[in-house]
């Protein structure tokens, strides 16, 4: 019996190579940067190392997340990353909370004290940062093309946004280095701490936005009932398509809800004929929901109903009745 091929990221190959580089790129960011900015005595660039840092358990949680969906569908895998990204936000939101209570308010009302310097090797962490986020960026996107992973293209979304405030940081250190060559050091303290609050507050504010939604989720476990009995309604309208009905799942994204159906089929249904059904109750759904998506999951009749051995499963009986008439 050939033995089965174990997802890993050291396979350049799997889908999750991309999310595996990711937490290695993000531990790489957060060890640089907190290293540089304490080289250099920069509150600003020290803080941004400790939001790289918490942005690690976030990378984790995605690769997870990219793992458990390459995983083989059946009825008690609960599909969906909607758990994982916000689990995610949740713990990003108290990971910076600590951040700014134990590390940056001390060092607001401490403002005076301490001046950044080394601004090349400020500069240079931050342009490696570019660089490296890029690359992650890019590896995401062509895998995400490769392997037709929606959920890969989500990461590349991820590390776009991680990349927004590194021009804003590279232009602030500049600023710096422009005060201490023509006199003005003596607001560098003022102007890097400052700056760092700002740079908390955007990253805050960016990754609390969806904080309620990302809650709720985590609460969420039942579908309505309204698209429940949708959902049941167009299975039923589609019954001559479908052996066995088995469970239903769902995973929300902000406004959309995505509804995973476990059903077994016949066992010489094409897979075309499998996308034709998905269609079909998708848009049977969308009448009524238009929010929401059907996905299917099928698993062939296993032939041991006593029944399928013969031509007379489900669709064959119904099909046979329509002949006879």
């Amino acid at each position: 019996m050939k033995k089965k091929r174990s997802i890993t990221f050291i396979d350049i190959s799997s889908p999750v190579f991309a999310p595996g580089l990711g937490i290695f790129a993000s531990i790489l960011l957060s060890l640089i940067t907190l290293v540089s900015g304490y080289l250099s005595d920069s509150v600003l660039l020290f803080t941004n190392g400790l939001l790289w840092s918490s942005d690690i358990i976030l990378t984790i949680l995605y690769y997870l997340a990219v793992k458990q969906r390459m995983k083989t569908p059946d009825e008690k895998f609960i599909r969906g990353y909607g758990k994982f990204e916000s689990l995610g936000k949740v713990l990003l939101f108290m990971l910076h909370l600590i951040i700014l209570f134990i590390y940056l308010l001390p060092g607001v009302f401490n403002i005076s004290e301490g001046s950044p310097d080394n601004f090349s090797l400020m500069a240079g962490v931050v342009i490696l940062s570019v660089l490296i986020i890029r690359f992650v960026i890019f590896l995401h996107t062509s895998s995400g093309r490769q392997f037709n992973l929606e959920l890969l293209d989500y990461g590349a979304l991820l590390w776009k946004k991680e990349q927004m405030a590194d021009i804003p940081l590279l232009i602030i250190i500049m600023a710096i280095g422009w005060n201490s060559i023509y006199g003005f050091a003596g607001i560098n303290p003022y102007f890097d701490k400052i700056s760092a609050i700002f740079l908390f507050i955007f990253f805050f504010v960016k990754n609390s936005a969806d904080l309620k939604w990302a809650f709720k989720l985590l609460l969420d476990n039942d579908i309505p009932e309204n698209i429940q009995y949708s959902v049941l309604k167009a299975i039923a309208d589609n019954f001559d398509s479908i052996c066995e009905y088995r469970n239903m799942r769902f995973t929300r994204r902000k406004e959309r809800i995505i509804i995973d159906l476990d059903i077994v089929m016949p066992d010489d249904f094409s897979l075309s004929e499998k996308y034709s059904l998905e269609k079909r109750l998708s848009d049977d759904v969308a009448e009524e929901f238009p929010e929401a998506t059907v996905r299917i999951y099928a698993m062939p009749c296993n032939m041991e109903c006593g029944v399928a051995k013969t031509t007379f499963c489900p669709l064959k009986k119904h099909e046979t009745r329509n002949g006879d008439k």
